[in-house]
């Protein structure tokens, strides 16, 4: 190779890597939109959504099933203002320009559990597993 294909080479990957900053900018996520999904996922791993779709596919009539059901959404319909006020104190964000890291801090120790780019989130932990670490210290203390 001649030094002037090493350089047309050097110069379409600056162009590739110049388009794709340019695409990650401008489809940066906002915080409030990594939070809101953040909420969603630890609302999985707690199980709220399982119930609310149990409720929609119980069977009509049955009046203990339904008491119990309403009596666990109510329940739960409880733990999502502590979910959000725990998620909202424990995670923290940070803007790179052209992707959001994304942090936990539990008892001190912080924690990277993804990044946000293209208007997506992508979590590196089992948000399931976490949340269960953290109800059996004492409910989403850290998180």
């Amino acid at each position: 190779m001649n030094k002037m294909q090493k350089l047309k080479i050097i110069g379409v990957v600056c162009v590739v890597l110049l388009v794709l900053s340019g695409i990650a900018y401008f489809t940066l996520p906002t915080e409030t939109f990594v939070r809101q999904h953040i909420k969603q996922e630890v609302y999985k791993a707690a199980g709220i959504d399982t119930l609310q779709q149990a409720t929609q596919t119980q069977k009509e009539g049955d009046l203990l099933n339904t008491l119990q059901q309403l009596g666990s959404m109510f329940q739960q319909e409880l733990m999502k203002p502590m979910i959000d006020k725990a998620v909202d104190n424990a995670l923290q964000v940070e803007s790179y320009h052209i992707f959001l890291l994304l942090k936990v801090t539990f008892k001190d120790e912080e924690k990277i559990i993804g990044v946000a780019a293209f208007r997506q989130v992508f979590l590196f932990v089992n948000l399931k597993t976490l949340v269960a670490e953290q109800m059996k210290a004492g409910f989403l203390q850290g998180f």
